[in-house]
């Protein structure tokens, strides 16, 4: 027998009105929809495309920016499908065929209803493999290092070089105002499906997009006045943050900015990547905030300061309908975590677990706006959060 007190009309209807308004409430601090520009409406740079054509306009010829994107391909190639499937990406996806311009001071995007781009072949199957190699990179960096004109250029240069037969090497050079890293895993994918499509003389199937680069970044400029709680969350958290690290070197810095860098591989040992995926099991944490609160308190030994800010790229696609989108979305987050002497390591993974979660749920603000909202001095001589 049901022995719970009766719940009368007024109460009920009280607690409906309550409901109602919690939902109401919630429904307030949802994202608010990309909206599709209309023909005629201009259409902005993103907040990360606005900076590097700030750069580009700065220095003129800057090629540190250049992507380059390559698969090598085995096996028979029908050169007209490849054709075909690489005009399908220029016409669907916008971002490949913008160009930029400025009008009293505001630059926007253009974006050409039709484009084709040209794909330019190189024969390397006479030669030995060892110089094939050899020439291939040759080949790739000195398209990766021909500037872009950002204001009359389709950004995108698709080379294919043939090493035998049944061998090619296709490489796409673009400029990363249009593409991220994500995007290149798009066009791969995309241009496969296109490519066997074509092949077997068929219309390629690939789902209509949801939106379009130019829209998102009409959105992005409509919505970032409206993040008042995660720019507060970014002010608080960065707080009194150390301008830069002192790390000891082996030269002195120039103090002028340089675009030269490095990148090391290394393989962790089985047994040791297990211990770090224990860890992390363990603790609630991922690998990535493991090898990162192993990299900051590093950063802390070697600089002898607690505090340590680090940059860590994330893709910027918050939002499912961009997903599929080719364009520049991706964000830089500083991540700050307290290194304090005689801390052990797990409390140092838990303050790193504990600002990486905080960092993914604000990572709308980009690090532009961040920049200008936190009011840091600029220097050549190191980025300006961390």
């Amino acid at each position: 027998m049901d022995t719970r007190p009766a719940t009368s009309s007024a109460e009920l209807a009280e607690k409906l009105a309550l409901l109602a308004q919690l939902v109401a409430d919630d429904e307030t601090d949802l994202p608010q929809p990309i909206r599709a520009l209309g023909a005629d409406e201009t259409a902005p740079l993103s907040y990360a495309q606005e900076l590097l054509w700030l750069l580009d306009q700065a220095t003129p010829g800057l090629t540190a920016y250049n992507l380059v994107m390559s698969r090598r391909l085995i096996g028979p190639l029908a050169l007209p499908a490849l054709d075909r499937a690489v005009q399908l990406l220029v016409s669907r996806h916008e971002a490949l065929r913008t160009t930029f311009s400025s009008a009293d001071g505001e630059a926007h995007q253009v974006i050409s209803p039709d484009a084709g781009v040209t794909i330019c072949h190189h024969d390397l199957s006479g030669r030995e493999p060892a110089e094939q190699e050899a020439e291939l990179r040759r080949l790739a960096l000195a398209s990766v290092a021909r500037p872009f004109d950002l204001t009359g250029d389709l950004l995108l240069r698709v080379e294919l070089i043939r090493l035998s037969d049944n061998e090619h090497v296709l490489v796409l050079v673009s400029h990363h105002i249009v593409v991220d890293g994500w995007s290149g895993t798009i066009l791969f994918r995309e241009l496969g499906a296109a490519y066997e499509a074509f092949v077997a003389s068929h219309s390629p199937s690939l789902a209509p997009l949801p939106t379009r680069f130019r829209d998102y970044a009409a959105w992005q400029r409509a919505s970032i006045g409206k993040e008042r709680a995660a720019l507060d969350f970014w002010r608080e958290r960065l707080a009194d943050a150390p301008s830069h690290l002192d790390l000891p070197a082996d030269f002195v810095q120039s103090g002028t900015a340089g675009f030269d860098g490095d990148r090391r591989a290394i393989v962790l040992d089985p047994a040791l990547l297990a211990g770090v995926r224990g860890l992390a099991r363990a603790e609630g944490a991922t690998v990535y905030m493991v090898l990162l609160a192993a990299y900051q308190a590093v950063l802390a030994r070697y600089s002898g300061q607690a505090d340590v800010v680090v940059g860590s790229p994330v893709a910027g696609r918050t939002r499912r309908e961009l997903e599929g989108v080719v364009g520049y979305f991706a964000n830089t987050l500083p991540l700050r975590t307290r290194v304090v002497a005689g801390r052990s390591f797990r409390a140092v993974l838990g303050a790193v677990r504990e600002t990486c979660l905080g960092a993914f749920e604000h990572q709308e603000v980009p690090l532009e706006t961040l920049v200008l909202e936190l009011g840091r001095e600029r220097a050549l001589s190191h980025a300006p959060l961390f």
